[in-house]
């Protein structure tokens, strides 16, 4: 399916996600059904970007998760 794309296009792809528990561990399953070049599916030519690793609020010690 990504014959008819090249390095650096955008494109959106459909997919199915699923999961499963063996022996006490979980396994996830990304199964792409569709892919399509973004501009065909582009509602607006507007289009916010991507959040960053740097654009991530960075933890305080107010918080209480237990990881």
């Amino acid at each position: 399916m990504l014959r008819n794309f090249g390095p650096g296009q955008e494109i959106e792809v459909s997919f199915n996600v699923s999961s499963r528990e063996f022996n006490g561990k979980y396994y996830h399953n990304l199964d792409a059904w569709r892919i399509a070049g973004a501009s065909a599916s582009q509602g607006s030519s507007e289009q916010a970007a991507a959040p960053t690793y740097e654009d991530a609020p960075l933890p305080t010690e107010e918080d209480d998760l237990p990881f």
